[in-house]
């Protein structure tokens, strides 16, 4: 695997760790704290809003406290990304790119790319393997940016600890 500069959690990945109990989940949980005091991991603020829905919806206050814990501000493992309007924007270039993107999901991706991240961790099997983003703003082109699409089985997420870890 490529060295990973930034790596992106999508919001499954949270759902995954903090509401898992098989033991991938808990090797994905070792990565929020494997990496303390460099904020290698970043999310979207979207991620908040998608991962508590059910929570809510069940009346668990236990997983609102946590997923407000981790996800309203971050903290200096995890780089919470407002959803600001070049995000905004930039979804909208990926949507034109790669047409079977629902809106969230290119805003995942927009957000990751605008905090250059490297690698983007999903378990998301509807999301290409490989994404790039090229933009062409009167006629100038900016870009190819790539990402690195990783998925969580038990050797993509040894490997990323065994990177990320101190």
């Amino acid at each position: 695997m490529e060295a990973v500069g930034r790596l992106y959690l999508d919001t499954n990945i949270f759902i995954r760790a903090f509401e898992g109990t098989d033991e991938l989940a808990a090797r994905i949980r070792r990565l929020f704290y494997g990496v303390e005091g460099r904020p290698l991991l970043v999310t979207s603020q979207l991620t908040y809003a998608e991962a508590i829905q059910k929570p809510y919806a069940e009346r668990n206050d236990r997983l609102i406290d946590l997923y407000s814990n981790w996800l309203r501000t971050g903290n200096n493992v995890l780089d919470v990304c407002p959803l600001d309007p070049d995000c905004l924007y930039y979804a909208a270039v990926l949507r034109s790119t790669y047409k079977s993107l629902k809106l969230p999901d290119a805003i995942h991706l927009s957000t990751a790319f605008g905090s250059q991240c490297t690698h983007f961790l999903s378990d998301d099997q509807r999301l290409p393997n490989d994404v790039a983003m090229s933009h062409h703003p009167h006629g100038l082109v900016r870009g190819p940016m790539n990402l690195i699409m990783l998925r969580p089985d038990r050797k993509t997420v040894d490997t990323l600890l065994e990177m990320l870890s101190p």
